[in-house]
């Protein structure tokens, strides 16, 4: 009876151990499987991030271009002005007989100097 109850026992044993083992294989499995799964996930969110900064560098890029352009317009339109009231001084101190054939050369003043500073 004894041995009858041992191998019993036993047996119960082994079927648990089996069981044991074979849940281990597959916490094991699913362990992998989720490691890959975020790796895979990791790797995604790297790629991202470096695209966000990608674009947030191409729109400072565009910023800065943008305000560049701006500036550069401005210096024109500043020019053209001063351009225009020259010609007009010269017209109104000279008659065209005297600007006929004449060269003119503008220079700037140290007030304009002083506007022309990036604000």
């Amino acid at each position: 009876e004894r041995s009858s109850k041992s191998s019993q026992t036993t047996g119960v044993l082994e079927r648990e151990l089996a069981e044991v083992t074979n849940e281990e294989v597959t916490m094991r499995r699913q362990w992998k499987a989720l490691e890959a799964m975020n790796e895979k996930m990791s790797a995604e969110q790297r790629k991202f991030e470096e695209q966000v900064e990608d674009t947030r560098g191409n729109e400072r890029a565009a910023r800065k271009q943008r305000a560049s352009d701006i500036e550069e317009l401005q210096q024109q339109i500043r020019d053209l002005e001063r351009f225009l009231q020259m010609r007009k001084q010269c017209a109104n101190s000279m008659d065209a007989a005297e600007l006929q054939g004449s060269h003119l050369l503008v220079t700037e003043t140290a007030r304009d100097r002083r506007k022309r500073r990036p604000r």
